[in-house]
């Protein structure tokens, strides 16, 4: 993290080099920001949460990271291994072995920007 001022730049570590990742300050956003932003993000047809999977963890050891099909471990050197998720199941086994989230029993999750194959 670097500071000039109000403004603070986070940085994440890859392998031995810091890189910028954003940047905000200090002195306190208007709250229709959030409202606004929140809005759009949850409900605009276009909206990348609204029609993307996306799930993220930070573990000790690295950061996990699911989008769509495509589960990403990023360990603490910079290194990365994708997989690949085939199925709903293989999905519902993902999100509880890997991120401890265990979703009632129903139909799978529909992902309008990436569909599961009939």
């Amino acid at each position: 993290m670097r500071t000039a001022g109000d403004q603070v730049t986070h940085q994440v570590r890859l392998g031995e080099t810091w890189r910028d990742v954003y940047q905000f300050h200090l002195h306190p956003p208007p709250p229709i920001d959030f409202e606004l932003g929140n809005w759009f993000s949850c409900t605009h047809p276009r909206a990348m949460f609204v029609n993307n999977l996306v799930v993220t963890r930070v573990e000790p050891t690295g950061r996990l990271a699911l989008f769509n099909h495509d589960f990403t471990r990023r360990k603490l050197d910079g290194s990365t291994v994708t997989s690949h998720v085939k199925s709903p199941a293989e999905l519902d086994e993902l999100l509880a072995g890997a991120f401890g989230l265990h979703l009632p029993v129903g139909p799978p999750i529909k992902i309008p920007a990436a569909p599961w194959p009939d």
